[in-house]
């Protein structure tokens, strides 16, 4: 069988990253040295227990039920040839409807997260070692509960945006499809 995954895709994804540490970096280095101080309010310690409670049990469920139908994981989708080919075949919009640019716009906005959630997650690696990233962060005050709240959230709406993608994007025509 061939590779099943897209080069390009994961190429893009790890420049991202890249780019995101390197962005944390420098926003470290820039970083403020005076910031506000810690409002307990201001976090959702609790609400990120709860998601990722929920995240965990919805990741595990839907790797078991992927598995027992011998399909491929759908943490793996975004990052596959075809999934490619069917953003490649929306933006062209083909096949051609009525609905063709709004599915094209919607699948760019939908992208846009799937591109920007990496970066900001490496990014995230470095700039929340400066206290005025994480004084009122969600999960702060401190590094971890920060860095963790903001990774989870991205884990989210990485996969919710790969979940509403694979529902949008169109289904390549021609023999490759």
């Amino acid at each position: 069988m061939a590779n099943p995954y897209s080069r390009l895709t994961l190429a893009l994804v790890g420049g991202l990253v890249v780019l995101g540490l390197l962005a944390g970096l420098l926003a470290w280095q820039d970083a403020p040295a005076t910031y506000p101080p810690n409002e307990p309010a201001n976090n959702a310690i609790a609400v990120h227990w709860v998601l990722a409670a929920v995240a965990g049990v919805a990741t595990v469920t839907v790797a078991f039920v992927a598995r027992r139908r011998d399909r491929p994981q759908p943490f793996s989708l975004p990052f596959r040839q075809r999934a490619l080919r069917r953003v490649v075949a929306t933006l062209r919009m083909r096949p051609w409807s009525l609905l063709a640019p709004v599915r094209a716009l919607v699948t760019l906005l939908l992208l846009y997260v799937l591109l920007w959630e990496p970066f900001r997650a490496a990014m995230q690696v470095f700039a929340a070692l400066a206290p005025s990233w994480t004084a009122n962060a969600w999960g702060g005050p401190g590094y971890w509960g920060a860095s963790l709240a903001h990774w989870l959230d991205g884990y989210l709406l990485f996969f919710a945006a790969a979940a509403l993608l694979n529902l949008v994007l169109a289904r390549p025509v021609g023999p490759a499809a």
